[in-house]
């Protein structure tokens, strides 16, 4: 998150300006706010290992962003 606040000039820059250029997708509205609050609207549930973005499963990815993005 340093890194992106960093990037920006705000919290409320959107998470793909700070970040690598991925395919146009609804994920391009997250602000770096909403991921601080812990409120991305990704399904991404730390108790449930059975989501797509459970922290293992990303984790053990080998390219985390591009895992982030195929998260519904």
């Amino acid at each position: 998150m340093g890194i992106a606040i960093d990037r920006t000039s705000s919290t409320a820059s959107t998470t793909h300006q700070p970040l690598p250029p991925q395919p146009p997708h609804a994920k391009d509205s997250i602000t770096i706010r909403d991921l601080l609050n812990m409120r991305s609207g990704l399904d991404a549930d730390d108790e449930d290992p059975s989501t797509p973005g459970d922290e293992d499963n990303l984790d053990n990815s080998t390219d985390w962003i591009k895992s982030v993005y195929a998260v519904p």
